[in-house]
């Protein structure tokens, strides 16, 4: 998913753990929710459901609608249904990416879009 967004190029991204860069950009984070396996009885992992947090980050006192821009672009790359083929299975996108509202923080305004996923082996 973060290689779906990254060859968009609608701005830089900056990942968990990544260094700050200088706005606008997105930072980007993969919180896995659940995730279902028969590890502990000898199995294997069987699937993963989870949210990718893309925050549009611009600079405070910009006008909202170019944050709201950028967090459509982002959006639109993941409609609900897609299917991205990943290293031994696939990712797919299970609900229509959300658009939070945004907010101040210090000298940044930022718009979240959460993406919801499932990822699943190779059958």
């Amino acid at each position: 998913m973060k290689s779906t967004l990254a060859s968009a190029n609608i701005l830089p991204l900056v990942v968990e753990n990544g260094a700050a860069r200088a706005r606008p950009y997105l930072d980007v984070k993969v919180a896995t929710v659940s995730r279902e396996n028969n590890l502990l009885e000898g199995g294997s992992f069987q699937r993963e459901q989870g949210m990718m947090d893309v925050t549009v980050v611009v600079d405070e006192g910009t006008y909202s609608g170019a944050s709201n821009d950028y967090a459509d672009e982002v959006a639109a790359l993941f409609p609900e249904g897609l299917t991205i083929a990943a290293p031994g299975g696939d990712v797919v996108i299970t609900a229509v990416p959300d658009i939070r509202p945004g907010f101040n923080v210090e000298a940044e305004y930022r718009t979240p879009v959460m993406i919801r996923y499932e990822a699943v082996p190779n059958a």
